[in-house]
């Protein structure tokens, strides 16, 4: 049997910067990012959902799909301690979720500490230009957090100075201008994403049904 099944497109980039190792969100930010991605590819049904990774250039972790499994296992294999890079930037994420997908109005969700930058314009700019609604997850606090090198010593600046990775309220740009949110919540990112979702994806789909038809020779066998 043949239906069609109308899926959203939405695309979910990961900061895999060296900050996202942090631990000021338990049990680190990179970590919370990846239980943050399993409860949204199980709790959305009718979304295809592509992952991408992102420091200062971007890579595809898992194209379009309505699999889940299958995004959850390439993303678990994911090892973190590979990942060296201190910086992050949003615009490589942003132009590569634009090419994965082919939907009018598509939405991204960032998983991230809010990267390095001052001002997000262009990053905006970009994301309104482009039909794209960003949702930004905030995976940061406040206070913020030290960073341990593999030899366990402090994570310092050129000054010789400790880093402290805060939260960058400033990638909120980006979000206000292309129409999407900036939470701390993983409820609210739920609500806007369904209200975000729009049906211009309609794909073919084939249900096997079974018919029984053994009884029939099991009555002749008898006879």
């Amino acid at each position: 049997i043949k239906s069609k099944q109308v899926l959203s497109d939405v695309v979910i980039a990961v900061d895999l910067s060296f900050s996202m190792h942090a631990d000021d969100i338990q049990p680190s930010r990179l970590q919370k990012a990846k239980e943050m991605l399993k409860e949204l590819v199980s709790s959305e049904h009718k979304s295809r959902f592509g992952v991408l990774g992102f420091t200062t250039n971007a890579i595809v972790l898992s194209p379009l799909t309505s699999d889940s499994e299958l995004l959850l296992h390439l993303f678990s294999s994911l090892d973190e301690k590979n990942i060296i890079t201190t910086g992050s930037s949003i615009m490589p994420a942003l132009k590569l979720a634009r090419k994965m997908s082919h939907s009018k109005n598509l939405s991204v969700v960032l998983l991230t500490d809010g990267a390095d930058e001052l001002s997000y314009e262009s990053e905006a700019k970009y994301a309104k230009e482009n039909s794209m609604s960003v949702n930004v997850f905030m995976l940061a606090s406040t206070m913020g957090s030290t960073l341990r090198l593999k030899n366990g010593e402090l994570l310092k600046d050129e000054l010789g100075d400790i880093v402290v990775s805060r939260e960058n309220k400033a990638i909120k740009q980006i979000s206000d201008v292309s129409g999407g949110i900036y939470t701390k919540g993983f409820d609210e990112l739920l609500d806007e994403l369904r209200d975000q979702k729009l049906k211009d994806k309609e794909v073919e789909t084939t249900i096997v049904q079974n018919m029984e038809l053994f009884y029939y020779f099991v009555v002749l066998s008898i006879i």
